[in-house]
Formats: structure tokens, C-alpha cells, sequence
């Protein structure tokens, strides 16, 4: 992150590294993975206890 910036302070581009960003990307892919994994999992367990 930037550091916070006062309306009269330049605006500044910023610089993304490539290897941080998809290690991101693929943990947050991972997350998802997961927690979809673990809410049909829910789901089941829901309209199991149902019937």
C-alpha cells in the first residue's frame, strides 16, 4: 500500500510485482476453493437433517 496521501500531494503510479500478485491470486483461489468446498458440504449436511 501507498502511504496515505493529503489532497494537495502528487498522485503516485503503483508498481506491482508480478510474483507477489499471482501468489496472491492463487491463494485466493485456493480460499475460495475452500470455502465453496465447505458450504456444499454445509449444505448437505442441511437438507440431510431435513428429510
Amino acid at each position: 500500500m501507498p502511504p496515505a496521501r493529503t489532497d494537495d500531494s502528487p498522485r503516485e503510479a503503483w508498481t506491482l510485482d508480478p510474483r507477489r500478485y499471482e501468489e496472491a491470486r492463487a491463494t485466493l483461489a485456493e480460499g475460495c476453493t475452500a470455502y465453496g468446498d465447505w458450504m456444499r458440504d454445509a449444505l448437505r449436511s442441511i437438507l440431510s437433517e431435513q428429510q
